[in-house]
């Protein structure tokens, strides 16, 4: 049994390219029996149903704030933000249409518990003009782009190992430790071994959080702090620590590239 996990950051669909690139690259060079993807069947199917009331809710919305002159909106990078957040998720959209053009099976493996918890309230609670609004208002909100080099530059610390680690990187982690968390993971885990035992090879596609194995760096040093201890307490339960014993090797895309992660995997 063979896994490769792929890593990417929410929302940034500017790594398409490089997540396409690779999909290929691995179909064409690995044998790959099928390819799954951290999303969910109701995930897929609300948001399919959902979009067109999404966006014109969200139309609403920022023609009221015109209206009543707060900020310019509609090229804000927070109403960029949102409108990437209602859209299908790029790693799904890039991983169908891979599949799809080589015949391979594309399947959402994720529990859907998030989904159906977070995705009924978008309509009234993400696109209001209240939660826009305040949105806009926040002074520290930093470019598109800067954010997500920051997200790639806190995901290559915790994968690649290193020394410093911030407390606030370690609070971006906590929610891998409660049991919804682990829950998801050992769901994602059977399925994505069950894809495996019937074709052979697979390739998972989902946020780089996922592939997080320990908190170790790679000097064998223990990267918590005393402000981390606080919020990791153990070793989280991922799929890359979950499927580790099964794993071919792991990759990071970025806007940039496609960057190989744990070399130490099966040749």
């Amino acid at each position: 049994m063979e896994i490769i996990l792929i890593g990417t950051i929410h929302l940034d669909c500017k790594a398409s390219g490089s997540l396409e690139q690779l999909l290929r690259k691995l179909c064409a060079e690995r044998e790959i029996g099928s390819i799954t993807v951290e999303i969910s069947r109701f995930s897929l199917w609300y948001r399919t149903f959902f979009y067109q009331y999404w966006i014109r809710r969200l139309e609403r919305t920022l023609l009221y704030l015109d209206r009543v002159g707060r900020h310019p909106v509609r090229d804000h990078p927070q109403v960029r933000l949102i409108r990437r957040q209602i859209s299908m998720p790029f790693e799904w959209r890039t991983a169908s249409a891979v599949a799809g053009d080589v015949d391979l099976p594309c399947v959402p493996v994720d529990s859907g518990v998030v989904a159906r918890r977070e995705l009924p309230c978008w309509h009234d609670q993400l696109l209001s003009a209240r939660n826009i609004s305040c949105l806009l208002e926040s002074s520290d909100f930093l470019d598109m782009g800067e954010i997500f080099q920051q997200q790639y530059a806190r995901a290559r610390r915790f994968l690649r190992g290193g020394r410093e680690k911030s407390p606030y990187d370690f609070a971006s982690l906590s929610v891998l430790q409660g049991e919804a968390w682990q829950e998801r993971e050992r769901l994602m885990a059977r399925r994505i071994r069950r894809m495996a035992s019937r074709h052979g090879r697979v390739v998972h596609v989902g946020g780089w959080h996922h592939l997080i194995k320990d908190f170790y760096n790679h000097h064998g040093e223990r990267l918590l702090s005393c402000h981390a201890e606080e919020i990791c307490r153990q070793d989280p339960v991922t799929l890359a620590s979950i499927l580790e014993d099964s794993l071919y090797a792991i990759y990071l895309v970025t806007s940039q590239g496609v960057e190989r992660i744990g070399s130490h995997y099966k040749p």
